[in-house]
């Protein structure tokens, strides 16, 4: 009884081959490279931004931004507030009004690539509007500290 089973599993295995699926061994390599492109992209957003920034300011706004992130690379216990403080103080309506521009186009701007970069992968993929900083929400010193304050070695 054995033996006619045995015979159709061989017949059925030869007639029906177990397919499997080929692996794709370029996947983690495109996804690397896809990451890789992401971050220039991102890179490139905070390049522009920051140039925007500091080209809104006015030469004792740069030097003051210069002081005050200077005192917080080599400040104990940095404070970070008080700092966007002073400089909001001292920043005219226009440089306030260029350096929310310019960073409400860097979040959107980033949130764009971001979208683009998942939509191949993820279809239904869609960007928060709750991530996206709008200008009333912006501190204009607290971003112009993080922006003069990015510096990356790395950059050409």
């Amino acid at each position: 009884m054995k033996q006619p089973l045995i015979g159709m599993l061989i017949l059925a295995s030869l007639l029906f081959p177990a397919r499997l699926p080929a692996q794709d061994y370029t996947r983690p390599i495109r996804a690397a490279e896809s990451h890789m492109q992401l971050l220039a992209g991102v890179k490139r957003i905070e390049r522009k931004t920051r140039s925007r920034m500091l080209a809104a300011l006015a030469p004792a706004r740069l030097t003051l931004l210069s002081q005050i992130a200077g005192r917080l690379a080599i400040a104990k216990d940095p404070d970070l507030d008080a700092a966007a403080r002073r400089l909001n103080a001292a920043l005219s309506p226009a440089e306030v009004y260029a350096v929310q521009s310019a960073e409400n186009d860097k979040v959107a701007a980033v949130n764009d690539l971001v979208h683009a970069a998942a939509m191949p992968t993820r279809p239904g993929f869609r960007s928060s509007p709750a991530h996206v900083r709008r200008a009333e929400q912006v501190d204009p010193g607290l971003a112009l500290i993080e922006t003069a304050m990015l510096i990356r070695l790395d950059q050409p």
